[in-house]
């Protein structure tokens, strides 16, 4: 019913959400990220970026945090959600360069922790 209404899209999202549905809140959302305002679309993208993440689904994951990552105000999470993935494709080199960006926009303990995994993984990986 009201299938262009950036609240109505996120009360849904909240919604399916709620009663468990996470790939279904997810794409609810991806479907229609280009009808929201941009700052809206951002923290869309955050919020499903990390669900994606939770559910093992790293290449989409990764779509949404390269899409942030090319916006033009620097998010130390989108960072951070981008490390996490290259993490997960044993990209150590990439997710150290991810890491550091994050902490460079905002020194926080997750980026940090990746930021060790990837270079110990990375060590590990020359050996």
């Amino acid at each position: 019913e009201h299938a262009d209404d950036p609240e109505a899209l996120r009360t849904r999202f909240r919604w399916l959400y709620a009663h468990g549905d996470q790939r279904g809140a997810a794409d609810a959302v991806l479907d229609v990220l280009d009808q929201f305002p941009p700052v809206l679309a951002m923290a869309e993208r955050l919020r499903v970026g990390r669900m994606l993440q939770h559910l093992g689904q790293w290449r989409g994951a990764e779509d949404i945090y390269d899409a942030l990552v090319a916006w033009e105000e620097p998010l130390a999470e989108a960072w951070a959600g981008k490390a996490r993935c290259l993490v997960e494709k044993r990209a150590w080199k990439e997710a150290e360069d991810a890491a550091r960006k994050s902490i460079e926009i905002e020194p926080n303990a997750e980026a940090r922790a990746i930021l060790r995994r990837a270079m110990v993984s990375s060590e590990g990986a020359a050996e």
